[in-house]
């Protein structure tokens, strides 16, 4: 039985004649759309419009604005504590094998940094542009020329304090 037939013997009077109403929501259904062609979803109810604009003014807003002002301040602590750290990191370096010589133009070093403050620390070998720091700390430093080479490795941490450690690698020919 189709759906339009269903609401006509749904809806009939003692004599047995279909209403207008249903006649007036079949077309509705039919049609999609109602208030002068505009979408049903996007019709609203002004006399709710009120009430929906107080909800959503004192409930919602301050809610989004406390978390606003959370984050705001969360973000000034971290500026804070990053503008007020003055320490360098603290660095050394070995080599991997625990040579101080080398025939090759590298040698594989292992860089150990710390700092009071920062977790991320960015590294450079002999004025190099800063690299994150591997977490196992190895890298590859040049040796390139024959005789002795000083090896100086900068730390720099998040407030953009600088710890360096000078060592002698020799190039062997």
């Amino acid at each position: 039985m189709p759906i339009d037939t269903k609401i006509y013997d749904a809806v009939r009077d003692k004599d047995g004649t279909v209403l207008q109403t249903a006649r007036d929501i079949k077309t509705t259904v039919n049609n999609g759309y109602n208030n002068n062609g505009k979408s049903l979803s996007a019709t609203y109810d002004k006399a709710n419009a009120a009430a929906d604009a107080t909800y959503i003014r004192n409930q919602q807003l301050p809610d989004l604005s406390n978390k606003i002002a959370n984050l705001e301040a969360n973000i000034t602590n971290i500026n804070n504590t990053i503008a007020s750290d003055t320490t360098p990191p603290a660095v050394d370096w070995a080599t991997v094998s625990g040579a101080t010589a080398t025939g090759g133009s590298s040698i594989s070093i292992v860089i150990t940094a710390t700092d009071n403050v920062s977790s991320s620390l960015q590294y450079s070998i002999n004025g190099s542009t800063y690299a994150a720091l591997p977490a196992k700390g190895k890298v590859s430093a040049p040796v390139t020329s024959s005789g002795p080479n000083a090896i100086t490795v900068s730390v720099k941490d998040e407030a953009g304090n600088v710890g360096s450690k000078t060592k002698t690698v020799w190039k062997l020919n």
